[in-house]
């Protein structure tokens, strides 16, 4: 068995490790809905998937030095790696909903203060309200 090579993969199983961990608290805050925890969370995952791509990234340039590793440990990395792009997945499903539903409770807010910000003109046919036309002065932008 190869030293070197058995440490680095034992780092990177770490690192995955680290990542799944630091995810799946930002997902449980998520869910409690917990916004004022987010922040510092979504910090640290941010940090810590840039180590993560980047060591990630010199392991397949090199992917030599991690030959001979220990067999048990590859495995483990193996299924962490997977773990980590299933928990990927299904928090990218999550935060899309999340990004919808936030997105659909402003454009409901901009309908609405834009219904109340038109003036009445009077009464139309059927004693109908009537409203002036035009666009609402509210802009939403959907871009992320």
């Amino acid at each position: 068995m190869n030293e070197a090579a058995t440490r680095r993969v034992r780092e990177l199983l770490a690192l995955t490790e680290r990542l799944l961990d630091v995810m799946a608290r930002e997902s449980e805050i998520i869910n409690g809905r917990r916004p004022s925890e987010f922040a510092p969370v979504a910090e640290e995952k941010g940090r810590i998937a840039a180590i993560y791509t980047r060591e990630l990234m010199a392991a397949k340039a090199a992917a030599a030095s991690l030959e001979g590793a220990d067999p048990k440990l590859l495995n483990a990395l193996r299924d962490a790696t997977k773990k980590l792009h299933e928990t990927i997945e299904a928090q990218t499903r999550l935060l899309g909903r999340l990004r919808r539903v936030s997105e659909g409770l402003v454009k409901a807010i901009a309908d609405e203060v834009a219904e109340r910000r038109q003036p009445t003109l009077g009464y139309g046919p059927g004693a109908s309200r009537e409203k002036a036309g035009g666009q609402p002065a509210i802009a939403i932008d959907s871009t992320v």
